[in-house]
């Protein structure tokens, strides 16, 4: 028993004579626990902050894209709007005058009217020296920067009805032109 007792007195001497040492590193060690802790809350805390930054930039390019859609479709609207009937009229007969077309008749018809833009048709009678003349026109027509199409081709020989020999091909031609709606 006297081990015992030894043993004892002996291990509350090291603890008495060390305590504020065994305080000190049991303070440290709790402090050490508890900031690690602080830290992975932390943690956690700036990955959840980095995907939302991440949804938000998504979601801020999306709004940039849907934006410049938008100002593109404005400009397509306000260049498409500025047409009406005559000057879809007097645009295919300058066209036909720089091609060496000649016009018998033209005949609006009428406005189809769709959930976003309305179409505007015109028959268009023509005499051409020759299939050329005829293809040179309706390029132009196609690729003038007002929005022209068309629609559809019906090409004949001229016949008897023409006195001048320049005239070859008579054709008809449905051209269209969209406005857009405001």
């Amino acid at each position: 028993m006297d081990s015992k007792n030894i043993d004892i007195k002996a291990i509350s001497e090291i603890i008495s004579r060390y305590k504020n040492a065994i305080i000190n590193i049991l303070v440290i060690v709790a402090a050490l626990f508890i900031s690690y802790k602080i830290y992975e809350g932390q943690q956690n805390s700036i990955e959840v902050i980095n995907n939302k930054k991440g949804v938000e930039l998504q979601k801020n390019t999306i709004i940039a894209e849907i934006s410049r859609s938008d100002k593109k479709f404005t400009g397509y609207k306000q260049y498409l709007d500025k047409k009406d009937a005559s000057s879809v009229i007097g645009t295919i007969g300058t066209l036909a005058a720089d091609s060496a077309v000649e016009i018998n008749s033209i005949r609006p018809g009428s406005e189809e009217n769709l959930p976003v833009y309305m179409k505007y048709p015109v028959s268009v009678g023509l005499r051409v020296r020759d299939y050329h003349t005829l293809g040179k026109f309706i390029a132009k027509i196609e690729s003038h920067p007002d929005v022209y199409i068309v629609k559809s081709l019906s090409i004949k020989p001229a016949g008897k009805g023409f006195d001048d020999d320049k005239s070859k091909v008579s054709a008809d031609l449905e051209i269209y032109t969209i406005f857009v709606k405001k």
